[in-house]
């Protein structure tokens, strides 16, 4: 699991205020996620062709690829906005970037 003080920074780089149990879940799941990227990495790739587009691919397989464009349920701004200690009304404030 990755350690405390990295979850930490990574939400201060975020500027999200997580409680104690959001961050244990955090870690877990970004643990996780680094540990199948390391899976990921130890596949043979050598004689693999880059895909550098979908249109590469042939339309059985291009039509395959996509999913479906299915309607869900979206998140409400205040719920996105609720966690972070730095916003003005509706909106993130964020350092000035020149």
């Amino acid at each position: 699991m990755l350690p405390k003080d990295t979850i930490d920074k990574i939400s201060k780089l975020a500027m999200l205020k997580l409680t104690q149990e959001e961050s244990i879940s955090i870690a877990h799941q970004l643990s996780n996620l680094l540990d199948h990227f390391k899976k990921i990495e130890k596949l043979p790739t050598e004689n693999v062709e880059p895909l550098v587009n979908l249109s590469e691919l042939s339309e059985d397989d291009f039509h395959q690829s996509l999913r479906a464009d299915l309607v869900k349920k979206n998140i409400s701004t205040e719920d996105i906005t609720s966690c972070s200690e730095h916003k003005t009304g509706q909106l993130f404030t964020v350092p000035p970037v020149i």
